[in-house]
């Protein structure tokens, strides 16, 4: 069996990923050493932190194939730049390097679509994949953009499972843009089946040395309006939405949407359109919010 890496494998999009891929790998995860498992409890997976010298003993125990990297640090809690440049950055970039030290098939990197300018995030994320295209003649490098991700169980910091906490428990009042940005939402398991047809390509022999971009959405595009809008009808919440009391943020982008045509041409289609996953999503986080 084949062993796997992967990053932040405690986080939303990880954990998910470690549970699809443990049925066909060995699976290694790379968590920060104050994080918490549980979402990876009673998977078989050996962790390890992101520090140089366990990275070594990492490569040295395990001939890894390939690395998916999807831990990220969006700076939404307030985190300074610094540590955004530590995580998006340098370290993907160490392990990057090790991959190259020994030998590894494939390094799948979680990009966002975000402009490289919209924000500090935005930024340390399009450094990292600048150096996936600098060392792409030496390994098979892909290169996942994600537009915006939902499902049970994401984090509160999602603007999605945000709204839906908001509303269940009853909050009188939400402050919101005017919210007529456009945006293309993709339901989680849509966006694991994205990594799984890619894996499936970068680790097949006759795959050559390169770099690969792709883009997993929704052919959905929704204003944030509509959206918030459809959440507060799901969930029969009396909450007042008041939109146009936040400020657009600087250099907010009004229209995001994806090609998936290079997703595409391996097979995969995005299933789960927006209403049925919002309800899906609202249902299950009634169990947690509400027990019912």
């Amino acid at each position: 069996m084949q062993t796997v890496v992967i990053t932040g494998v405690n986080g939303f999009i990880g954990s998910n990923l470690a549970r699809k891929l443990c049925t066909k790998f060995k699976v290694i995860g790379i968590e920060m050493p104050h994080s918490g498992l549980e979402r990876i409890a009673g998977l078989p997976v050996d962790i390890y932190t992101p520090e140089p010298d366990k990275l070594d003993e990492l490569f040295t125990k395990h001939r890894v194939s390939g690395i998916i990297h999807t831990a990220t640090l969006y700076g939404r809690q307030g985190e300074d730049v610094k540590k955004m440049v530590d995580s998006n950055f340098i370290m993907p970039f160490t392990l990057l390097e090790k991959a190259l030290q020994n030998g590894v098939s494939f390094f799948l990197n979680t990009d966002t679509a975000l402009d490289r300018l919209t924000s500090a995030y935005s930024l340390t994320k399009k450094q990292f994949a600048d150096w996936l295209v600098f060392y792409s003649g030496k390994i098979k490098a892909g290169n996942l953009q994600l537009e915006h991700f939902y499902g049970p169980g994401c984090n509160s910091t999602n603007f999605i499972t945000l709204m839906i906490e908001k509303m269940l428990r009853g909050e009188k009042k939400i402050d919101l843009t005017a919210g007529i940005q456009k945006r293309d939402f993709v339901y989680f398991e849509d966006v694991l089946k994205a990594y799984d047809v890619i894996i499936e390509y970068l680790n097949n022999s006759g795959t050559q040395n390169g770099y690969y971009e792709f883009e997993a959405g929704s052919p959905e595009v929704w204003t944030l309006k509509e959206i918030v809008l459809y959440i507060k009808e799901i969930t029969g919440s009396a909450t007042e939405l008041n939109f146009g009391a936040v400020p657009y943020r600087e250099n907010e982008v009004m229209e995001s949407h994806s090609n998936t045509d290079s997703l595409q041409q391996l097979g995969w289609q995005p299933m789960v359109p927006l209403r049925e996953g919002l309800r899906i999503t609202i249902n299950q986080e009634k169990v947690r919010i509400l027990n019912i």
